[in-house]
Formats: structure tokens, sequence, C-alpha cells
């Protein structure tokens, strides 16, 4: 019986370290389901979707997954405190080209933002002369509880969709004194003051 009770003992003492650990876990990869790592590195390709994927397991082994069934069901990373979700590159277009965006808010409501330069050659017409140009290329989206995203700087789905749904909340619309202004810093705020008000 003692023998039984020790064994219960240190069973439990171990799920309680495991969970701990795991909360403490500054790797982890969503997909079909969460897998949780202690290092975590992967690559993109050219069109941005997820190549290769090499993780330090929780028994200190390497593993290296490349299989296009399993990244492809990848939908999120969370490395070093900081989540980064796979979107659509166009919310109008998301069965097309993806992107990999900052989770900048958590909750019913999501933000994501991507911010990058991108920089093109081209050929001058003039004495075969290169010239550089750049483009920035920003995505902000806020994702809605049924999975649909929008994009926050266009103003058609800031009027069509997302001031509506943040209306239907009524503790939202009574306490919400700013002008729905889509400038990064101030659209962090409405969502943040939705997700404490409404469920």
């Amino acid at each position: 019986m003692r023998n039984l009770l020790c064994a219960s003992v240190f069973l439990l003492l171990s799920q309680i370290n495991f969970a701990q650990e795991k909360s403490e876990l500054d790797y982890y990869i969503i997909g079909s389901d969460t897998t949780y790592c202690t290092g975590l590195w992967y690559s993109k390709t050219s069109q941005s979707y997820i190549g290769t994927v090499n993780y330090v397991g929780m028994e200190g082994d390497t593993v290296s997954m490349n299989e296009r069934s399993k990244v492809r069901s990848i939908v999120s990373f969370h490395i070093l405190g900081s989540t980064v979700d796979r979107v659509p590159q166009k919310a109008s277009k998301p069965n097309r080209y993806v992107q990999w965006a900052d989770r900048i808010v958590e909750g019913k409501l999501t933000l994501n933002y991507y911010r990058k330069r991108s920089r093109t050659i081209e050929l001058n017409g003039a004495g075969g002369q290169n010239s550089m140009q750049s483009k920035v290329i920003v995505i902000f989206y806020v994702k809605m509880p049924d999975g649909t995203y929008y994009d926050i700087n266009k103003k058609s789905d800031r009027k069509k969709y997302i001031i509506p749904y943040l209306e239907k909340c009524k503790a939202f619309k009574d306490a919400y004194e700013g002008d729905y202004s889509h400038e990064k810093d101030d659209f962090v705020k409405t969502i943040e003051l939705y997700n404490s008000l409404c469920e």
C-alpha cells in the first residue's frame, strides 16, 4: 500500500512539473495538435509558405519537419513570448497566398500586424542601368470569431464590417469615445477595449 501511495504521489508531482514546464515554455507550434519544444527555427519559401521547421523536443532531440502535409497544417508559432500566425496576404482572398504576421492583440478579436520593405530591381531602359525601387508591405488585420479577416487599412472593411460588428456590443458602444482611427496604436486600444468588455 505504501509503495502504491509513493508511486501515486510521484506520478502526481511529475504531472504538476510537466504542466508548469509547459506553461513556462517559450516555444511551441500550433497545427493539427500543439507541439511544445525548447528551441524552434523555421524557413519560408519565396511565396511565404513554411518550407522547413526544426525544433528541439522536450527530450532534447532535434526534429526536422519538412513533409508538405505537416508544415501546411501549421497555423501559429509561439517564440519567446510572441505569437506569429499564418494569415492571408489579402484579407479579401483568404484562400490565395499567405503571410506570417505578429499577433499583437489576443482575445475574442485578434489583431495581426506585419510590415516589410521589399526591394525590386528594375532595368532602366536608358543605357541599361539598374535602378532599385522599394515598396512597403503592411498587413494589419482583425480576425473575427468566425475566422474571417478584415483589413483595418481599408476604409470599406472598417465601415461595412468592423465598426458595425464592434457596435453590436452595447457595453463597448457606451464606453468607446474614439473615432475609429485606423492608426495602429489607436486601433489596438479600440480592440483591447472591446475584448475587455464583450464576450
